[in-house]
């Protein structure tokens, strides 16, 4: 059950992201992970690269990941293990041709750490790919009866699951849908691995301001199993930038809305979710907004108060 703090109480503080020369105009932030009370990792999808901010948009570092090229994007981010994280690369393509397959599938395992007062990012290169299971999906390949497309990664590694959220498809009831594995069959690249799809029995809600239907952008699991997720919504191919919704769902229960009319007028593609203990959660949103479309500046959003489930 979660608690809604009060509009009053649970504001959002918005920050450009933006280095020495001012704001980022090409960043493409698009998924984000907590690496202490004060610094995030983000990915950029424009670059495939990882880059450290503090909690007022300021970058500090970038990691390029040079053997990581497009069209493959990181998508979704998450911690595993002390200095160690997993990365989940993805492409769409409207027609699912073969070729971008390995594209599809690009997943990683990095560890990130301090040496000697510097800041170490293992390479990229090795590419964990489960092309065959995702195969067997009927959503992936040269033939799918329902296009893939990733949106976000999450694990619980008390339960052996890797979550991954879909962009698309929706599930056989038009409802949002996720994909689950055993992590451990994941890291291991097991040929045989299993992907079940799950339906979250969330029908696409109607963003109000533009009348459009908001779609998924990212996932985080909470301590006790359950999962946050996060729909955006825009117009005229992101031309016009709407608002943002959180959504808690229980695998087995019933979905319900956190908080909606999130953030105005950006477009929400990562979060990074840190618990506090208790239930209590700190929350930053990342937030693409297709600077040079729109001339709006990607932003970080913190939220001001701990969410609470």
């Amino acid at each position: 059950m979660f608690v809604l703090v009060p509009s009053s109480v649970a504001a959002e503080s918005y920050f450009p992201f933006r280095g020495d020369q001012g704001p980022l105009k090409e960043f493409q932030p698009q998924a984000a992970v907590w690496l202490s009370q004060d610094r995030l990792l983000v990915t950029d999808s424009r670059f495939n690269n990882l880059q450290i901010f503090d909690t007022e948009g300021r970058r500090f570092r970038i990691f390029d990941a040079a053997t990581n090229h497009a069209p493959a994007q990181f998508v979704g981010l998450t911690g595993y293990d002390k200095d160690e994280y997993l990365i989940l690369g993805s492409h769409y393509h409207e027609k699912n041709h073969p070729r971008y397959r390995d594209q599809r599938s690009r997943f990683h395992k990095f560890r990130f750490y301090a040496e000697k007062e510097d800041l170490i990012l293992d390479d990229l290169r090795h590419n964990l790919s489960p092309q065959e299971p995702l195969r067997r999906t009927r959503m992936w390949g040269a033939t799918p009866t329902r296009q893939l497309q990733f949106a976000g990664f999450a694990i619980n590694r008390n339960k052996d699951i890797a979550w991954f959220g879909l962009g698309k498809p929706l599930s056989e009831k038009g409802n949002i849908a996720l994909l689950r594995c055993s992590l451990k069959g994941l890291l291991a690249q097991d040929q045989e691995l299993k992907f079940t799809e799950e339906d979250t029995g969330i029908h696409q809600p109607i963003e109000k301001r533009s009348s459009e239907p908001m779609y998924l952008t990212d996932i985080e699991v909470l301590d006790d199993g359950s999962l946050l997720l996060l729909l955006t919504a825009d117009q005229l191919e992101g031309k016009r930038l709407c608002t943002n919704s959180l959504w808690h769902w229980t695998p087995g229960g019933k979905a319900v809305p956190v908080k909606e009319e999130l953030a105005p007028e950006n477009r929400a593609t990562g979060m990074a979710v840190h618990s506090l203990g208790d239930g209590t959660y700190r929350v930053a949103l990342v937030c693409d907004n297709l600077t040079e479309q729109t001339g709006i500046p990607s932003r970080l959003v913190i939220f001001d108060s701990p969410l609470k489930f």
